[in-house]
């Protein structure tokens, strides 16, 4: 059966997801949830729909929103997009509509159902979002943080004022903008790298099925530590980029370009001598298809490259095989490439 909420109720949440509530309304949000179990169920609903909709917000905005925040770094390319119009919560049904017409989607899972005091309620509710495979999002944390999320990436937030945490795990790609708070720390936990900072503008790189994590650091100062050393920090300074491959533990810092780095959140495709079997990961994830590579050769081998927005897996392929060595096609959803 359909639940309703009151309008104002409705307001509240919508304030909640939107970042900016003030605390007599977090605790009215707060008791609402705890006087009844049903209103878990509307609080993820909502959570659902906020992040959907954010998510194709994200991509009818993304070209405005990319040249004001790196036109400096990259020059954007022209795009068409979607012209959808922007409201509260009435339009949000046929937002997913739309969305599920165009085959962008992001999942907001659900907050965590627990029995507690209704003035912890809140800060013991963490977001845990997941950018499907295929797509990209863009998310504003509790905190106003805002984070670029690449395809096939988790994440999950847990923001308490009271017990100054802004602590976050990351599984996938994210390029992050911390809002600035010297008060309360603001770090990603990563499956071998832990990165804390208090507001700056950095990439992180971390899928679990990958043997290197990297954090990029675009501005301000990072500090960044392994899981079994936390003692040991490295201290990142702009046009730093930190690697870790999570095999041997081995570490290096290097400069990189930041146009290259974040190139992903304009739908581009940027490599640098990176070996086929990497780069096949990496296009999985973009186009939500799985690559089987029946050549060690080809596995094997070094690439660099620049492939635009627009291109299709096919054309990537072609480019890539300059010397005419390998034929691929598709089946299912499946490429299979192999030598002549």
């Amino acid at each position: 059966m359909e639940q309703h909420i009151d309008s104002q109720i409705e307001d509240l949440l919508y304030s909640y997801f939107k970042g900016d509530i003030d605390e007599p309304g977090k605790q009215q949000l707060a008791e609402w949830l705890a006087a009844d179990p049903s209103h878990k169920d509307i609080w993820n609903r909502h959570s659902e729909q906020w992040a959907i909709a954010a998510s194709l917000y994200f991509m009818e905005n993304e070209k405005n929103d990319f040249d004001t925040n790196f036109s400096h770094l990259i020059k954007a390319e022209k795009q068409k997009h979607l012209h959808v119009v922007w409201r509260k919560w009435r339009n949000i049904a046929a937002v997913v509509l739309a969305l599920i017409s165009v085959g962008i989607s992001a999942y907001y899972w659900g907050m965590e159902n627990k029995v507690v005091e209704p003035q912890e309620i809140l800060s013991e509710l963490p977001a845990r979002i997941i950018t499907p495979r295929g797509s990209r999002s863009e998310v504003v944390l509790p905190d106003g943080t805002h984070v670029w999320m690449n395809s096939g990436t988790k994440l999950s937030f847990m923001y308490d004022k009271k017990e100054m945490v802004r602590n976050a795990t990351l599984d996938g790609e994210a390029y992050f903008e911390v809002a600035r708070d010297t008060s309360r720390p603001f770090v990603v936990q990563t499956k071998k790298l832990q990165v804390k900072v208090l507001g700056t503008k950095f990439n992180m790189k971390a899928y679990s099925e990958d043997h290197l994590e990297n954090v990029s650091l675009l501005s301000g100062r990072v500090n960044v530590s392994l899981e079994q050393n936390m003692e040991k920090e490295y201290e990142l300074f702009p046009n730093n980029q930190l690697n870790l491959n999570v095999e041997t533990d081995d570490i290096n810092l290097q400069p990189f370009s930041g146009a290259d780095v974040i190139a992903w959140i304009h739908g581009e495709y940027r490599f640098s001598n990176l070996k086929f079997q990497q780069i096949a990961k990496d296009l999985e994830r973009k186009y939500g298809v799985e690559i089987i590579i029946k050549s060690k050769r080809l596995a094997n081998e070094s690439f660099s490259g620049v492939f635009p927005a627009d291109y299709s897996l096919e054309q990537i392929f072609r480019e890539i095989d300059v010397e005419h060595r390998y034929v691929w096609f598709e089946k299912n959803k499946q490429w299979i490439i192999r030598e002549k």
